[in-house]
């Protein structure tokens, strides 16, 4: 009797296992871009900060940012837009290459604590040196870049 509630139990596990694997492939939403994909949830930090731009500069990106932008496509790291008159090229980051997964955070694995801690690690520094190299591009090289 005792072994038959094992196997049971195992076999109620290895459903409910199939059961979950279908659910998130079978429920993927559809790809494109939506402002969920581009939303940052992390903190505002002074670190990303750029200095105050001159007047002129600030009208000159008014009248940019106040024109139609269209879906472009997109590639490894960003979502791409361009303005209705053409000279310009939006880019938004893809967060989901910046952010842990949720289930890595919420789902302890026994025996996996090490990967877990390892790829939320690689999620955080990525976002680091993501942002860094921007601003850096930025403070840098800000005539030759956009």
């Amino acid at each position: 009797m005792q072994q038959k509630q094992r196997y049971f139990s195992l076999f109620v596990g290895i459903v409910i296992c199939v059961f979950i694997f279908a659910v998130t492939i079978f429920a993927k939403k559809p790809a494109g871009f939506s402002l969920a994909k581009i939303r940052s949830p992390f903190e505002k930090s002074s670190k990303w900060e750029i200095d105050q731009l001159p007047a002129y500069e600030k009208e000159e990106l008014h009248g940019i940012l106040s024109q139609d932008f269209n879906y472009l496509g997109s590639g490894a790291q960003c979502y791409a837009f361009f303005s209705a008159d053409g000279k310009y090229v939006l880019k938004f980051f893809k967060m989901k290459h910046l952010i842990p997964k949720k289930w890595l955070k919420l789902i302890p694995f026994p025996g996996f604590e090490q990967y877990r801690f390892k790829k939320i690690d690689t999620r955080i520094l990525r976002h680091q040196e993501l942002f860094t190299s921007y601003k850096m591009a930025y403070d840098e090289l800000k005539e030759e870049t956009g």
